[in-house]
C-alpha cells in the first residue's frame, strides 16, 4: 500500500455507525449465526460496550475507505475480549488485521487490562496465524461457542503507568 492507513477511534455516533456496520458486514461474510453470542444487546449497547474506559472499537481507512475494525470490551476484571477483527476481502492480505490488532493491544494496556482474551473458529486460519504471530496461546474454553472447531486464546498484557 503507497499510502498511509488511518485508524480511527471510535468517539463519536458517526464513528459507531460505522463500526456497526463493519459488524454487520463481518457477520455476513462470516455466515454463522452470532445469536449465541447476544449478538441483538450488542448492538443495542454498542456505544457503551466499545468505549472507554472500559472498551473501545477503531476502524481503519485506506484513502477514504473504511477497510476494517476490531473492539475490545471488558470480560472481567483485568480482562479484556478482542471481538469482531475483520478486513475486508479487497483489503486482505495487506498486514491491515496486522495494524489493527497492534493498535487495539497498545489501546489494551492503555487501559490497564493486563489479558486479552478471544474466541475464532478454524475457518479464520489466517486470524489464527496472525494471532499466534503476536503471541496469542490456546486456552481452555472460557465462553460460549457452538462451532466444533472453536479455539480460544490468550495473551498477556504489560501496562507502563
Amino acid at each position: 500500500m503507497n499510502h498511509k492507513l488511518e485508524i480511527t477511534v471510535c468517539k463519536t455516533s458517526f464513528d459507531f455507525n460505522v463500526a456497526k456496520k463493519i459488524t454487520k458486514d463481518y457477520m455476513e461474510w462470516l455466515g454463522f449465526d452470532l445469536c449465541f453470542q447476544n449478538i441483538d444487546l450488542e448492538f443495542e449497547t454498542f456505544d457503551t460496550m466499545y468505549n472507554q474506559p472500559e472498551g473501545c472499537f477503531i476502524y481503519a481507512t485506506y484513502q477514504g475507505n473504511v477497510v476494517g475494525g476490531v473492539g475490545i470490551r471488558k470480560l472481567a476484571d483485568g480482562i479484556c475480549e478482542m471481538k469482531r477483527l475483520y478486513v475486508y476481502p479487497n483489503y486482505q492480505g495487506s498486514k491491515i488485521g496486522l495494524q489493527l490488532c497492534e493498535t487495539i493491544l497498545t489501546i489494551a494496556k492503555k487501559l490497564r487490562y493486563q489479558k486479552m482474551r478471544l474466541d475464532t473458529i478454524a475457518k479464520l486460519d489466517k486470524a489464527i496465524r496472525l494471532y499466534q504471530f503476536l503471541g496469542f496461546y490456546e486456552i481452555e474454553k472460557y465462553c460460549e461457542n457452538p462451532d466444533e472447531t472453536a479455539q480460544f486464546m490468550e495473551i498477556m498484557l504489560s501496562y507502563k503507568n
